[in-house]
């Protein structure tokens, strides 16, 4: 491999393929998005090839949200950016500063474990898996445990069950490895909790509500598992179970909230 200004020149060769490949990908995607004009609600076929298309796009999402950490991981290595990589994404980046806080984290706690290199690019893991390996990695960190094999550990958690299961699997870690520092951060959390209700001019009401880590998770589960169940049974079973105005996830969500409040 060139080294010095040779490999600076190669990876702008490089960059200006990948951008030009980029641009041919957004005009084919572009294409695909002006025919869903012309799609109407009985064809199922065009509907699954919709579908597809939203996979692969929501795929190339996260993949490039894994190759980002990985990338300002090499990044915080050299001390290429002059503020650091914190910094550097919060004015180069569409994101709050506790969002270019959070990636930069990741960068620097896993984007350079060369277990991880393949998951991060692949597209199978978005944001939030990666937010919590790197709560992994942070929880493991001098305790004497073996990084990878907890990292491996959460990743098959998440792959397998899902992400909220694995952020679930990392809070018993942190309480098992510090308990005094797992009660530490849901106190801060608790004081940070509340709960208000906004009442709209056309009858409506929002709820806002911040919750601690457990009682957000015992809150999500109830849900989650009230609107899976009425899902499987509509989808499978074509059973009628939910008023007819009630069709989305969310809408399904704010049905499955009351009827555990009844």
């Amino acid at each position: 491999m060139a080294r010095g200004g040779g490999i600076a020149e190669l990876w702008r060769t490089r960059l200006e393929q990948v951008a030009e490949l980029d641009a041919r990908r957004d005009e084919i995607v572009a294409e695909c998005l002006r025919d869903t004009q012309d799609l109407h609600a009985g064809d199922r076929e065009g509907a699954d090839v919709l579908l597809e298309l939203a996979q692969m796009l929501g795929r190339r999402e996260q993949a490039g949200h894994g190759q980002l950490i990985r990338a300002l991981a090499q990044a915080d290595r050299v001390k290429a950016a002059r503020g650091g990589v914190k910094a550097w994404a919060a004015t180069h980046l569409d994101v709050s500063d506790g969002r270019a806080r959070s990636i930069a984290e990741s960068a620097r706690r896993i984007g350079a474990i060369p277990q991880l290199a393949e998951p991060l690019a692949s597209g199978r893991i978005g944001a939030d898996t990666v937010r919590v390996l790197s709560r992994t990695a942070k929880a493991v960190a001098g305790t004497g445990v073996d990084t990878a094999a907890a990292l491996t550990a959460t990743l098959v958690t998440a792959e397998a069950e899902g992400v909220t299961a694995a952020a679930k699997q990392i809070r018993v870690l942190e309480h098992t490895l510090d308990p005094d520092t797992g009660k530490d951060v849901i106190a801060r959390q608790r004081a940070r909790s509340f709960y208000r209700v906004v009442e709209l001019e056309d009858g409506l009401c929002r709820f806002e509500v911040l919750l601690d880590a457990v009682r957000a998770t015992t809150l999500r589960a109830a849900v989650d598992a009230q609107t899976a169940d009425w899902i499987r049974q509509t989808q499978y079973d074509h059973a009628s179970v939910l008023p007819e105005d009630v069709r989305s996830t969310e809408q399904i969500n704010a049905h499955a909230l009351t009827r555990l409040a009844e």
